[in-house]
């Protein structure tokens, strides 16, 4: 179990938003988009693959990979313990295809070139930075690079700096040192050894969306 929270904490509202039946219908919509954007960039998940969810939500997206992606098998994880707690009930009929943990996106449990795809849906400007003063999301992102499969698939859908500081997200908690743009974005990826597949883009909360590739 884990000690420490690598995220930081929600609070009433956040909880709230991610749980409200808006956001689990806007998850559907999210999902359907990644498969899209895959789609126009050339590229596709295969078939019977392995998937990962950094950050379960409250399971709805391992329902989704599964269905949507035709996934064999898929894993969803998160820190915060009511999260999980939550996805039990969501996912009790799918237990045979989807797994679910209580993990560290920092340390993440599994091998390397383990994961044909990697989804991360407003995850990473939660995570904390690590001891000694180093960048908790970036760190992240090489966590990513690890285990995907080469050739293998990460979908990003994070809010920019400029839009955490407007709207209702002003009255939502975020470290300052976990909010970036697209640019930093863009370099942060290309350091952790994954290729940017295109333009990145906007969708529904989300301003900076798009896909990248671990090279072969």
């Amino acid at each position: 179990m884990l000690e420490a929270s690598p995220l930081t904490e929600m609070t009433r509202l956040e909880r709230w938003m991610i749980n409200s039946p808006p956001r689990c219908w806007l998850f559907h919509l999210e999902f359907r988009s990644f498969w899209r954007l895959a789609e126009r960039r050339g590229f596709a998940v295969p078939a019977g693959g392995c998937l990962m969810d950094v950050g379960c939500g409250r399971g709805i997206s391992g329902r989704l990979l599964l269905r949507l992606f035709r996934a064999a098998r898929v894993v969803v994880f998160d820190s915060d313990r009511l999260q999980v707690r939550l996805s039990v009930g969501d996912l009790r009929h799918h237990r045979h295809a989807v797994g679910l943990l209580l993990a560290d996106a920092h340390y993440m449990p599994f091998p390397n070139a383990s994961y044909d795809a990697v989804f991360d849906i407003a995850t990473l400007h939660h995570i904390t930075d690590l001891s000694g003063g180093r960048c908790g999301w970036r760190w992240v992102l090489g966590e990513v690079r690890r285990v995907l499969k080469p050739g293998g698939l990460f979908f990003f859908a994070e809010p920019s700096r400029r839009r955490l500081q407007r709207g209702i997200f002003r009255f939502t908690r975020h470290d300052p040192e976990a909010m970036f743009d697209r640019a930093e974005m863009a370099q942060a990826l290309a350091e952790a050894g994954l290729e940017v597949i295109g333009p990145v883009g906007s969708m529904s909360l989300w301003d900076i969306v798009g896909l990248a590739r671990r090279p072969d």
